[in-house]
């Protein structure tokens, strides 16, 4: 009599099938509806590419890499069609994770099984990194802006995939595949969902205020944090309205002889300030003497009178003295606001103009500092 076992190196044995069935029945009967947004990879498919590190492919595959110098796909295209599995998840309260240093909230992440077989055969493939899962059991009904007219859904991004433990049968073959989810965010590898239309129940496009409603507008908190961030940048600036350190609160004397304002100039010497430092120039006059300011030197000016040439960029501080508007200081003191400034974080840094590359198209002169390290095809750098 031969000896019985349940290990067959067939995979397609009889065994196998009967736990293959009892397995999909258990997530028929106790599993949940999953919508899964199929990733279909990079969206430079297809497109003319003279750089090395985003390659042109020439078939839409989930196995293409967008930016090879990164190892990242921030354009990714997911397919139109939605797939619908069962699975099962264990739900969880929002718990602090005490087995590390800090509080830290344990939430978010999802543990998705699925029935590998019947995975396989609805898609096509095996779930992947990069694929989207919607919940339709966490849909939000009851959301705090009242203005809103559809229920919120919950999208969920595979970050990882492999077979659990739990899923082999007494055959030693597995059945099923685990996932592991975290929330989607509103960023770009994943406006192809978002930027879809949000339709009503008849089907029909919800338009608000002339604009076609997305998922991306009601599922984004992108408006909440910018505003946030306008709120503190509006604060920082007026606590620190300006660069550099202010020095015209501190009382000092401009010249070694006579009154500081009205003295008389050493022969050859010009009215310096005596502060030093970084960004201490500004349009303010030391120990809070009048300025006034223009394009064009006042006729009428007395000795000792100060006046800003705002003319000149950045704009200088003159003295009058005699027949002669002597130099004082250039300012370099400037608003802290983007694009408003004189410094190098606003000419360089935050530089808004334009070039004409080496083939004649026309590119932003601020550029991602990831374009210092790309090529073209032909092996030249990208300048």
């Amino acid at each position: 009599m031969a000896k019985l076992s349940l290990w067959k190196n067939e995979k397609l044995s009889n065994d196998f099938r009967y736990f293959d069935r009892i397995a999909l029945e258990t997530l028929q009967v106790g599993g949940v509806d999953l919508y899964i947004h199929k990733y279909a990879g990079a969206a430079n498919a297809n497109v003319a590419s003279t750089e090395a590190t985003l390659p042109n492919y020439t078939n839409q595959t989930a196995q293409n890499i967008g930016d090879l110098l990164f190892q990242e796909t921030p354009n990714r295209v997911y397919e139109p069609d939605i797939y619908k599995l069962r699975g099962h998840y264990n739900a969880s309260d929002i718990d602090l994770a005490l087995t590390q240093f800090g509080l830290m909230i344990n939430n978010g992440v999802l543990y998705i099984t699925v029935h590998t077989k019947n995975m396989v055969d609805t898609i096509g493939r095996k779930i992947m990194a990069g694929d989207v899962i919607e919940l339709p059991n966490m849909k939000d009904f009851y959301a705090l802006d009242d203005t809103i007219p559809v229920a919120l859904k919950r999208f969920y991004v595979v970050q990882d995939a492999s077979r659990p433990a739990n899923g082999y049968s007494p055959t030693w073959w597995n059945h099923l595949w685990r996932l592991k989810t975290i929330p989607m965010t509103d960023s770009q590898e994943f406006s192809d969902i978002l930027d879809q239309p949000v339709t009503d129940a008849t089907g029909n496009t919800i338009v608000i205020d002339g604009n076609v409603l997305t998922y991306g507008n009601i599922e984004s908190s992108g408006d909440l944090y910018a505003n946030i961030n306008a709120a503190i940048v509006a604060d920082a600036e007026y606590n620190v309205p300006e660069s550099g350190y202010a020095t015209e609160p501190l009382w000092q004397p401009l010249f070694v002889d006579g009154d500081p304002k009205k003295g008389t100039l050493p022969v050859g010497s010009s009215p310096q300030q005596k502060w030093t430092g970084y960004l201490v120039n500004g349009k303010h006059v030391m120990n809070g003497y009048p300025v006034t300011s223009g394009t064009s030197f006042p006729p009428n000016a007395n000795d000792g009178d100060y006046f800003i040439r705002q003319d000149y960029f950045p704009a200088r501080m003159y003295r009058k003295s005699g027949n002669v508007w002597q130099y004082v200081e250039t300012e370099n003191r400037t608003k802290l606001t983007n694009g408003t400034g004189k410094t190098q974080r606003d000419g360089f840094i935050n530089n808004s103009n334009t070039f004409i590359n080496s083939s004649g198209n026309t590119e932003p002169v601020l550029q991602n500092l990831s374009n210092l390290f790309r090529v073209d095809k032909g092996g030249n750098a990208n300048t």
